[in-house]
């Protein structure tokens, strides 16, 4: 996977990670079979992070599909109070590390950019946490009970 990157907020005793990369092209599939804690994953000691887990595999390419890189985008909630980072796994690899953002109170709502979505759904963030320029702000800065009100109206497929 290229350019994976995550936002992981906290809200409500729960680690809100949501993540975006690129598949090398479209005879690849990602998917978030896992999570630390929550998930089947279970330690002996604490690894001191919560953990996403991704599984990439490669499926028969079609004869003559276009060879291109291919947005991905998933979300997970964990169920964390305690840890301030999450560790990203790529078929058991670690490839990224990202903290935990408390948030201020303040959120804003985000779309992909562009006048259609084309899965619909919205992210909801902190107002102090970068978003990557492929979104842009639709409703807040607000409370996260009014971003998320405006979102079940908005956003049908979140």
């Amino acid at each position: 996977m290229y350019n994976l990157y995550a936002i992981a907020t906290r809200a409500h005793g729960r680690i809100h990670v949501h993540l975006s990369g690129q598949l090398a092209n479209p005879s690849y599939f990602a998917e978030i079979y896992d999570k630390y804690p929550g998930g089947n994953r279970q330690y002996v000691v604490d690894p001191g992070v919560a953990r996403v887990f991704i599984a990439e595999t490669q499926k028969t390419p079609e004869p003559g599909a276009a060879q291109v890189v291919v947005p991905w985008f998933s979300s997970i909630d964990i169920p964390d109070e305690t840890h301030t980072s999450v560790q990203v796994l790529v078929n058991e690899m670690a490839v990224l590390d990202v903290n935990v953002i408390e948030p201020d109170g303040k959120y804003i709502v985000y779309a992909l950019t562009g006048a259609i979505r084309p899965d619909g759904r919205c992210i909801i963030v902190p107002q102090t946490q970068h978003v990557l320029s492929i979104y842009t702000p639709e409703f807040g800065p607000a409370p996260y009970e009014e971003c998320s009100s405006w979102v079940e109206e908005h956003c049908p497929c979140t």
